[in-house]
């Protein structure tokens, strides 16, 4: 038989079902979404204790200056009612 006598008589096809699969990787991928946005919020919450561990740090070393301060005024200077507030918003922060 030569080769230019044959006809093509068929196809053939492969049909998938993916009406079971998609539900899943549209869960996969909210998932993998959820993760990154719990992952984004633990490096920010990180950040914020690093933030406030320094912040920390430079009040304690104001609120070391003003017990010495306050140590050294007497309560009549013009200045004790001041650095007590000064006192005051440092332990509020």
């Amino acid at each position: 038989m030569h080769d230019d006598h044959r006809k093509q008589i068929g196809a053939l096809g492969v049909v998938s079902d993916i009406t079971t699969r998609k539900p899943l990787e549209d869960e996969a991928r909210r998932l993998h979404d959820r993760i990154q946005q719990l992952q984004k919020l633990e490096s920010l919450s990180a950040l914020a204790g690093r933030i406030a561990h320094e912040f920390q740090n430079v009040l304690v070393g104001i609120l070391g200056s003003v017990e010495i301060a306050l140590s050294d005024l007497n309560r009549v200077s013009p200045i004790y009612s001041s650095v007590e507030e000064i006192k005051a918003a440092s332990l509020r922060a």
